[in-house]
């Protein structure tokens, strides 16, 4: 099987604090192999994911849905970085009305989209393919997520 999981155990171990040599000793594997899953360059198995999975403390389906979330978020990026700027622009301004929608749905206390100022609307870098009617609901959430998440990194780095 292809090692699509290599970066996301990687990540995990670091995440838990365990080094190669750790993850050794809890997956039986040598601390050469862990290196070669980790960098892609040997494949996984269904024994070897378990394997992971269960040194870890997680599941195998949290191991690929980690990854499917990844590989989302790039294809994304992807998309936005290769619309035109005019499409880019439709692209902002439609995710920023659905997120200010959705904070007044919430009513959260949490500053809305709307106090940020004009010149902060370049550092929202929404992802998305430009926003017409045959874009799924499933594309437009993940737009939507990628717009708050970016919003909440901006309103942390402007209260520290």
């Amino acid at each position: 099987m292809k090692n699509i999981l290599g970066q996301i155990i990687k990540d995990l171990r670091k995440q838990k604090k365990l080094t190669q040599k750790d993850l050794s000793k809890l997956t039986g594997y040598s601390q050469n192999t862990i290196s070669n899953h980790e960098n892609m360059n040997r494949s996984l198995d269904e024994n070897d994911i378990k394997i992971y999975a269960t040194a870890l403390g997680v599941t195998p389906q949290l191991l690929f849905e980690l990854a499917n979330k990844n590989k989302k978020e790039s294809n994304i990026n992807y998309i936005y970085n290769n619309l035109n700027p005019d499409k880019q622009r439709e692209v902002y301004n439609f995710a920023k009305e659905k997120l200010i929608e959705q904070n007044q749905e919430k009513d959260t206390e949490l500053h809305s989209i709307n106090s940020i100022n004009k010149t902060d609307d370049s550092y929202f870098e929404v992802v998305a393919a430009h926003m017409e009617s045959n874009l799924t609901d499933e594309s437009k959430n993940e737009i939507l997520n990628f717009i708050e998440q970016k919003k909440q990194e901006h309103l942390k780095k402007k209260l520290k």
